[in-house]
């Protein structure tokens, strides 16, 4: 029986979780600014695809590095789920903001600033709390031989063998917990995001 006396297992375990969830969260959150996107200019101007307009570079980066965060978050116990969708959404709105205001882009008032950022993060916590149904798809995230089986596998390996995850496991894991992601949350969460941008 293999015994982690140093605690080398939990910590890499944990940073292999915490990196996958971000990378995942990171494309989920991509993924999720451009369905906000269809959705508001769907709204504003229905199938007239010469008025479609699309967020900044500045929107997509600061949407991915708030996926990143929230990602992360989201592998806390218990409040993860919220803690992930709301300070997701709230990061992804302020490092938008901030970089188009760095880049001259827009000019932000505080207060709209902060108004932004207050009501990106209850559509996080709205979305957060609504009932969760994920994709299933066979030999991604649902199946004894799927990706998720194998990424768990490999953190098993790492913890009674010490043996060091490989990019192809760690990438399956990366597939699996994307795919996880795109939920209904999710997909009501860049729905509503979408709605609120055509006001």
């Amino acid at each position: 029986m293999y015994v982690d006396e140093n605690g080398n297992f939990v910590l890499s375990a944990l940073l292999l979780t915490v990196a996958l969830s971000a990378l995942a969260g990171a494309i989920n959150r991509l993924v999720g600014q451009f369905v906000s996107d269809v959705v508001s200019n769907a709204w504003k101007n229905g199938l007239n695809f010469s008025k479609w307009e699309f967020s900044t570079w500045e929107t997509y980066v600061g949407s991915t590095l708030g996926g990143a965060i929230g990602g992360a978050l989201a592998t806390i116990p218990g409040a993860g789920i919220y803690l992930g969708s709301v300070f997701g959404n709230a990061a992804s709105t302020a490092i938008s903001m901030g970089l188009e205001n760095a880049t001259g882009r827009s000019s932000y008032s505080g207060v709209n600033f902060i108004s932004n950022i207050l009501v990106s993060g209850a559509i996080g916590l709205v979305s957060a709390g609504i009932v969760d149904c994920h994709m299933n798809i066979s030999g991604i995230n649902k199946g004894s031989h799927s990706f998720k089986q194998f990424f768990k596998s490999g953190l098993t390996k790492n913890r009674k063998y010490n043996y060091s995850m490989s990019m192809k496991t760690f990438g399956k894991g990366v597939i699996w917990k994307t795919v996880d992601g795109f939920s209904s949350s999710w997909m009501l969460s860049s729905m509503l995001q979408g709605y609120i941008n055509s006001l």
